[in-house]
């Protein structure tokens, strides 16, 4: 199959925008503080995507994935390896407002994991007195298995674990059942619980 007849992968517009205010963010800063710091502004900052007016909308045009990671670690290395000297200059006004910023960075990285998060199970871990909770974390290849694990350490093979969620099920339709019918017995002839 030629490459013109795929289907193109979605264009998640989300993150292209998170990825262009995270370099803005870095390139703003970046030019700042080689300003305070009297050093030369990082070639790559200066090739930003910038509009009529000299505002940074983001990534060089035309950037992959790979050269906007390596833009992106270079701004954010430039200014770590700087930070002892950030810190330390009169701007705490400066330094207030980047504080602020980075506060969008972990937003935007907790927007976009690197590893799959799991899905917490309804059923708690059936071996005898545990109970914790099941974390099942997705496959991390094409072709993998779940991987289903307690909190507390027992892992369950994807098959057994399938079976006991559909006993899991079954049972707590079973007790709900029973659940209704007593209640309506109870209020039926006034007898026991009624909740």
């Amino acid at each position: 199959m030629d490459s013109s007849s795929e289907a193109p992968v979605p264009f998640n517009a989300a993150a292209f925008d998170d990825v262009n205010e995270l370099y803005s963010l870095l390139v703003y800063w970046v030019t700042v503080w080689a300003g305070t710091l009297r050093q030369p502004v990082p070639g790559v900052a200066g090739r930003a995507w910038r509009s009529d007016t000299g505002r940074i909308i983001g990534l060089p045009r035309s950037t992959s994935p790979v050269d906007g990671q390596r833009l992106v670690s270079g701004l954010a290395g430039w200014l770590g390896d700087r930070l002892d000297a950030i810190l330390s200059a009169d701007r705490p006004d400066d330094v207030d407002a980047m504080s602020d910023a980075v506060r969008d960075v972990w937003r935007m990285n907790a927007r976009w994991p690197r590893i799959e998060r799991p899905s917490f199970s309804a059923m708690p871990c059936p071996r005898q007195d545990c109970g914790a909770r099941i974390a099942v974390y997705p496959p991390t290849f094409e072709g993998d298995d779940r991987r289903v694990v307690c909190t507390a350490g027992h892992w369950y093979p994807e098959e057994e674990y399938e079976h006991l969620i559909r006993v899991f099920e079954q049972v707590a339709r079973e007790e709900a059942k029973t659940a209704r019918v007593a209640k309506r017995l109870a209020k039926r002839y006034g007898i026991g619980a009624t909740t």
